[in-house]
C-alpha cells in the first residue's frame, strides 16, 4: 500500500461530483444524476445516530466543464441560498426546456442599444450574448461572492474553462475560505490571493459563459473586458481584473496581466472535470484533510467514433465542372457584354421615345411608356456598372493574366517561406483544376480538422484522465463511472462481457449480473438519451429529448451506484462500522427497489418529480 492508499471506511460520507460538457444533454444528465443522489437517504451517522441526510448532502466537491457547468453553477448557487431542492429542481428543469435561451441570446445580440450603453466594455459576440442572456434567465446579477456568504460552507466548487496563452485549464474554484490553497486561475495566471475581493465580483454568468464557450460555435470570450460591467447590479472595471492576476512570464518575471487572455470551454482539456476533480483529491491528501469516499464522474461524451469518410467527388451542377481559368476568361468579356448590352438598351429607349410623340393609337402610346421605363432603368444600371468597372480598375486586372500566385503568396502567411516555383506550380493546379475537385478537397479539410478537434482531442486527452483515475491505487474502491451511453442498446454487448469478466475476478456473481441487467425499455431510452444532440437548447418542438435524457441521468445513476455497493461489499481488504453497513445495507435496499421500477417505466421519477 502506498503512502497515501488511505482504506475506505465511511463510503458516501465525503462524495465529489465530476460533471461533464456536452451542451445541454450534459446539463440534462447531470440534473438527473443530482436529482437521484437526493433521493437516497443515509440513515445513521458515524456513532449510529438516526438521521435523515440525502447522499446529495454529502457531495462535497462538485467540478464541471461545458454544459455541465450549466447545472453545476446554478444547484451550487441555490444550494448556497439554502433553497429546498425540489425548487432547484423544477428551476433548472424550466430553464433548460426549449429555446428561452437561444431566442434571448439572439435578440440581445441584435439590440444595439445593449451594446452602446455607457461603461459597457462587452464585445458584441454571440458568447457575450449569451452571458447576458444567462444572466438573466439564470442568476438574475449573482457574482461569485455567493460562495463567501453563509450557507453551504461544506461545497467546494471547480467550473473550469481553458486559457488561450499557454492551453492550460483556468479553474474558477472556491470552498467559500479564503484561507484556503485553491488557485483561481492555474499555475501561471492566477488572481492574487491579497486582492480576492475583486473575484468575488465576477459574474457567474460570465463564468459559465467562459467554460461553455466551444471553439467553432462561439468566438473566445476575452478576459478581462468581457468580465467587465456597469449596470443595475454594480460595477467591475477591466484595470481592476487585471491588476488582481498575476501572470508568470517565460522568463519567470511576474506581473500583474498585461493586456488580455482569451478565454474557452474548460472541455478543450478536460471536458470531464475529472482531472481537477483529482488534483482537488491529491490536494487534501496533501494537506491531511478529508479525502473524498466516491468520485462519481457524470460523463455524456463516449469512446465511440464512427470511421471518418471522405467525401465524394459528385457530377453535381454544371459550375462544378469548370475551372478557375473558365471564370476568369469568362469575367474577361464582361466589361464588352455590359458595353452591348447599353447601346442596345439606349436604341430601345429612342424608340419608345419616337413611339410616344409620333405615334397617335393610345394604345401604343401606352406601351410605349412602359418601355420607355424599362429601358431607362436599365441604362441607368448598366451606365453605373461601366463606371463602376473603371473606378476598380477591372479592365486593367481582367485584360493581364491573372497573378494567383501572387495573391496566395500575399494573403496566405505559412506559403511565403516557399520558393516561387513551387508557388507557382500550386498556382497552375488550382486554376486548371475543376471546382468540384477543389470542392472535395476543401471538404475533406474541414471534416478532418472538425473530427480532429471534436472527437479525437476530446477522446484521447478522456482516455489519459481515465486512464490516471483507473490505475492509480489510491483510488480504488472510490471511483463510480456513470456514463449516458452504459445502459444504451449500442453498448448492450460491451456491457455484458465486462460484467462477466467482474465474475471471473470476483467482484461479481451470476446473481449480482441478472440483477444488473436492463429491460428492453431501459435499452430503448438509453438510446434515445445517447443520440440526442450536443447543442445550448432543446428544440422547443421537442419535448421528449430533455425526458429522455433527465431519466438517463437517473436511472444511470442507480444502476451504477447498486453495482458500486456490490463490488465494495464483497471487497474483504474493507472493514466497515456497524453503522455504515446499515445504511449500505439500506442504500442498496433502495437502489434494488427503484431499479426494479426503472425497469418497468424508466421514466417513473422524472414523472414523478414533474407533479
Amino acid at each position: 500500500m502506498q503512502e497515501q492508499d488511505l482504506p475506505l471506511t465511511t463510503p458516501f460520507k465525503n462524495i465529489a461530483l465530476a460533471l461533464s460538457g456536452g451542451g445541454f444533454r450534459a446539463a440534462s444528465f447531470s440534473l438527473g444524476t443530482l436529482s437521484y443522489l437526493e433521493r437516497l437517504k443515509l440513515e445513521y451517522d458515524e456513532n449510529g445516530n438516526p438521521q435523515q441526510s440525502s447522499l446529495l448532502d454529502h457531495v462535497s466537491f462538485i467540478a464541471s466543464a461545458s454544459g455541465g457547468t450549466i447545472t453545476a453553477t446554478v444547484y451550487s448557487m441555490l444550494r448556497h441560498k439554502k433553497v429546498p431542492f425540489p425548487t432547484i429542481y423544477k428551476s433548472l428543469l424550466n430553464s433548460i426546456n426549449g429555446e428561452v435561451l437561444l431566442n434571448l441570446a439572439l435578440e440581445t445580440l441584435n439590440d444595439s442599444t445593449k451594446w452602446d450603453q455607457p461603461g459597457n466594455y462587452k464585445r458584441r459576440n454571440l458568447i457575450n450574448a449569451f452571458a447576458r442572456a444567462y444572466d438573466e434567465v439564470l442568476f438574475k446579477g449573482e457574482t461569485f461572492g455567493v460562495y463567501w456568504e453563509e450557507g453551504a460552507k461544506d461545497l467546494e466548487i471547480c467550473f473550469n474553462s481553458t486559457e488561450f496563452c499557454r492551453g492550460l485549464q483556468f479553474r474558477f474554484q472556491t470552498d467559500g475560505d479564503s484561507k484556503t490553497f485553491e488557485l483561481i486561475g492555474n499555475r501561471y495566471i492566477h488572481f492574487d490571493r491579497r486582492k480576492l475581493d475583486t473575484y468575488k465580483y465576477l459574474k457567474l454568468a460570465d463564468i459559465l459563459a467562459a467554460s461553455s464557450c466551444f471553439p467553432g460555435g462561439f468566438e473566445p470570450i476575452v478576459f478581462p473586458e468581457d468580465f467587465s460591467y456597469a449596470d443595475r447590479y454594480g460595477t467591475l472595471l477591466p484595470d481592476q481584473l487585471r491588476d488582481a492576476i498575476s501572470q508568470e512570464h517565460y522568463d519567470k518575471t511576474i506581473t500583474p496581466l498585461q493586456g488580455s487572455i482569451g478565454l474557452m470551454d474548460g472541455g478543450i482539456t478536460d471536458n470531464q472535470g475529472l482531472d481537477s476533480t483529482l488534483l482537488a483529491d491529491e490536494r487534501r491528501r496533501r494537506n491531511n484533510a478529508k479525502e473524498f469516499d466516491l468520485i462519481i464522474v457524470t460523463d455524456v461524451s463516449s469512446y465511440y467514433m464512427g470511421p471518418f469518410k471522405v467525401p465524394e467527388e459528385s457530377e453535381g451542377p454544371a459550375w462544378k465542372k469548370k475551372t478557375l481559368s473558365d471564370y476568369f476568361s469568362l469575367a474577361k468579356k464582361i466589361p464588352s457584354r455590359i458595353r452591348m448590352a447599353l447601346i442596345i438598351s439606349i436604341l430601345v429607349l429612342l424608340g419608345s421615345l419616337a413611339t410616344i410623340f409620333f405615334v397617335k393609337d393610345p394604345a401604343f402610346k401606352n406601351i410605349g411608356y412602359i418601355v420607355l421605363g424599362i429601358s431607362a432603368t436599365t441604362t441607368f444600371i448598366l451606365s453605373y456598372l461601366l463606371r463602376l468597372k473603371n473606378k476598380l480598375g477591372l479592365s486593367t486586372m481582367l485584360d493581364r493574366k491573372f497573378d494567383l500566385a501572387g495573391v496566395l503568396k500575399k494573403n496566405i502567411p505559412t506559403i511565403r517561406n516557399f520558393s516561387d516555383v513551387v508557388i507557382n506550380r500550386l498556382a497552375l493546379f488550382l486554376k486548371e483544376t475543376r471546382l468540384g475537385v477543389l470542392h472535395q478537397m476543401l471538404l475533406s479539410r474541414l471534416n478532418s480538422v472538425l473530427t480532429m478537434v471534436s472527437d479525437i482531442n476530446l477522446k484521447h486527452v478522456r482516455r489519459l484522465i481515465y486512464g490516471k483515475l483507473y490505475v492509480d491505487s489510491k483510488w480504488d474502491n472510490r471511483r463510480c463511472a456513470n456514463f449516458i451511453y452504459e445502459l444504451s442498446q449500442q453498448n448492450a454487448e460491451s456491457r455484458k462481457r465486462t460484467l462477466t469478466d467482474y465474475v471471473n475476478e470476483g467482484k461479481l456473481t451470476a446473481q449480482d449480473i441478472q440483477l444488473l441487467t436492463p429491460s428492453p425499455k431501459i435499452l430503448e431510452a438509453a438510446e434515445a438519451a445517447r443520440l440526442v444532440g450536443t447543442t445550448l437548447w432543446y428544440d422547443s418542438g421537442n419535448k421528449t429529448s430533455l425526458k429522455d435524457v433527465v431519466s438517463c441521468g437517473q436511472f444511470s445513476t442507480c444502476v451504477n451506484l447498486l453495482q458500486y455497493i456490490l463490488e465494495i461489499q464483497k471487497d474483504r481488504s474493507l472493514n466497515f462500522s456497524e453503522p455504515v453497513k446499515k445504511n449500505l445495507t439500506g442504500i442498496k435496499e433502495k437502489l434494488i427497489s427503484d431499479w426494479n421500477h426503472f425497469n418497468d417505466n424508466p421514466y417513473f421519477l422524472y414523472e414523478q418529480l414533474d407533479k
